[in-house]
């Protein structure tokens, strides 16, 4: 590996339906008796292992699992599908995957409290055989790669995170520098319209008397 540029996170965040007036605003809301959740299986599921988790450390996760029944899925779109059709009230899925989802889910910001993280970065391959290019492009990732990631969703807490430091602008691509005709070249003289790009004008010819 040449380096690694990080970008943003996958994390497991709360979803529930697009304008839901259940005020779901925790994890904690998820134990209300009578509510619908559905969430994924730990054992398909890294986001499950870390939701698990977090059920136990708050020792909610017997009043969650009474609320969820047999809704643990494997796929994070059959939680949103789920949420869409009504069949659930709320769930937890990945950032990014919720994201895809927004026309029918919304994310309700809440603190992110798993103990682990799992960062989003941009790898650069030592054995390219060109890696000038590759330098270029993970320095357009350092500039760029944080803010469109986030556009995507990929942060620990949608909503609530602190923002970011503003990126720098990422180098420019040089531009082709043309100079019109008859202007100060680089020099401060003028070009001429041969130098300039235009073509060459062929001088006239005298015209011939007829020979007598």
């Amino acid at each position: 590996m040449l380096r690694w540029v990080q970008v943003g996170y996958v994390a497991p965040v709360l979803v529930v339906k697009k304008g839901s007036n259940l005020n779901i605003q925790s994890i904690e809301d998820l134990t209300r008796p009578g509510l619908r959740v559905i969430l994924p299986n730990p054992e398909y599921s890294t986001c499950g292992e870390m939701v698990f988790k977090l059920l136990e450390k708050k020792g909610i996760k017997d009043q969650v699992l009474a609320n969820v029944g047999n809704a643990q899925v494997r796929s994070h779109a059959e939680v949103a599908t789920a949420i869409k059709l009504g069949h659930s009230d709320a769930g937890i899925m990945w950032n990014g995957v919720a994201h895809n989802w927004l026309d029918a889910v919304e994310i309700v910001p809440t603190p992110y409290e798993y103990d682990e993280e799992i960062r989003v970065g941009v790898m650069g391959l030592s054995y390219s055989k060109k890696q000038e290019l590759i330098e270029e492009f993970l320095q357009f990732v350092e500039a760029h790669g944080e803010e469109v990631f986030r556009q995507f969703g990929y942060v620990k807490s949608p909503g609530v995170e602190e923002p970011s430091a503003e990126m720098p602008p990422g180098p420019a691509l040089p531009q082709p520098s043309a100079e019109p005709e008859g202007q100060p070249s680089s020099e401060g003289e003028s070009k001429p319209a041969a130098e300039a790009g235009a073509p060459p004008q062929t001088p006239e010819q005298p015209e011939l008397a007829p020979a007598p």
